[in-house]
């Protein structure tokens, strides 16, 4: 039976291809970079400035005399930090062999058609979700870092560091003894880290920054509620007249109420995410995002502002290749077609990074760390 071929070319000029990578979009409409931040405005240079909120903090006025002038409020003034966009980006390709093998199989024209798309859908899928994933481990590390900082990682990667200028009065470690003693999450009995968290609230309350909840990596999470110190302090809150000697069994909703009623600690959020890089071909686990020994002070709602500039696939006159959008045509997608060999090779990037509207709102302890001043580094 004669089979007519498959054209890449004519499919995606159909429209069929942009309403496929829409429909794959969508299923990221949740992720968890949205949470964090939204879309800036696209903007055509790489290179980006953001002038860091002050803090205003109400004080009380002087007594005048009925003909003296007013004295102006002390602020800390403005702040300019800076920084350029990286570019992101990968590929998939459908070789002639890829085809092939679906010609192989005994089945109705339209049956063979609807397996190719949705074998090339697949394909798409996983690169839409790789920038959404990259996204989401940008803002995690930001975050929990105050910095960003890739090393090179592949073929044509390159390192990318931004410093976001977190106030060193920010970036604390444990008072006196860290958390855990070794990487096995072995308890420091010494180490108090209700105390630590309380301090990280009272610093904020000091300086006017607002918060609602800390954040912490999964691991650390599981392994601070289950602290000698933690336990101790919620169990004699639990059951008062229990002898020290004397366990009551707790799950992790009853020592987090008691950690919010008792102690005024906020809601604490675990962030538990995984990614893979491909390495030179080979897959592999990622380092987590977000350092798994870090604790950090937010607050809700928008935090960052996610910078991007637009492909230049986007203006590509080239009636060779067909060019594809998403995110508002920040996404961008270059289909090449190639007929010897026979093969379609859809490349896309992201030129795009996320940048905090005010650094100073944000304070990051490193549990793992131990300091007699609780910071992370003293400026002279």
């Amino acid at each position: 039976m004669q089979r007519s071929t498959f054209s890449f070319y004519d499919w995606h000029f159909s429209g069929e291809m942009q309403e496929l990578m829409d429909y794959a979009n969508q299923k990221f409409d949740n992720e968890n970079w949205r949470s964090y931040g939204d879309w800036d405005v696209p903007q055509m240079s790489k290179s980006w400035n953001v002038m860091v909120d002050e803090y205003t903090q109400a004080t009380r006025p002087v007594m005048l005399a009925p003909l003296a002038e007013k004295p102006i409020m002390d602020t800390t003034g403005f702040e300019w930090y800076s920084g350029r966009i990286p570019k992101m980006g990968h590929a998939i390709q459908f070789m002639e062999t890829d085809i092939q093998e679906f010609y192989e199989l005994d089945i109705p024209q339209g049956a063979l058609l609807d397996k190719i798309r949705e074998k090339w859908f697949t394909k798409m899928e996983a690169c839409i979700q790789g920038f959404h994933t990259e996204l989401n481990c940008m803002t995690y590390q930001a975050l929990s870092t105050g910095m960003l900082n890739y090393t090179a990682s592949g073929t044509n990667s390159i390192p990318v560091q931004i410093d976001y200028r977190v106030p060193a009065k920010h970036k604390l470690k444990a008072l006196k003894q860290k958390w855990f003693s070794d990487t096995n999450w072995t308890p420091n009995e010494n180490a108090d880290p209700i105390k630590d968290l309380q301090r990280m609230c009272k610093i904020a309350d000091n300086d006017g920054v607002p918060y609602d909840h800390f954040e912490m990596s999964k691991d650390l999470y599981d392994n601070f509620l289950m602290h000698p110190k933690v336990t101790a302090a919620v169990q004699a809150r639990l059951v008062p007249a229990a002898a020290s000697t004397t366990i009551y069994p707790m799950n992790n909703q009853e020592i987090v109420d008691v950690l919010m009623k008792v102690f005024s600690i906020p809601v604490i959020i675990p962030i538990d995410e995984k990614s893979k890089w491909n390495k030179l071909g080979v897959i592999e686990e990622a380092k987590p995002s977000f350092e798994k020994n870090t604790v950090v002070l937010v607050q809700s709602g928008q935090f960052f502002r996610i910078k991007n500039s637009p492909s230049m696939y986007l203006q590509d006159t080239n009636p060779a290749v067909r060019i594809s959008s998403l995110e508002g045509g920040r996404i961008a997608f270059l289909h090449q077609y190639s007929s010897e060999p026979y093969a379609e090779k859809s490349s896309g990037e992201l030129w795009a990074c996320p940048v905090m509207k005010n650094p100073n709102n944000l304070i990051i302890m490193k549990v793992d760390e131990q300091s007699n001043t609780g910071l992370l580094k003293v400026e002279p």
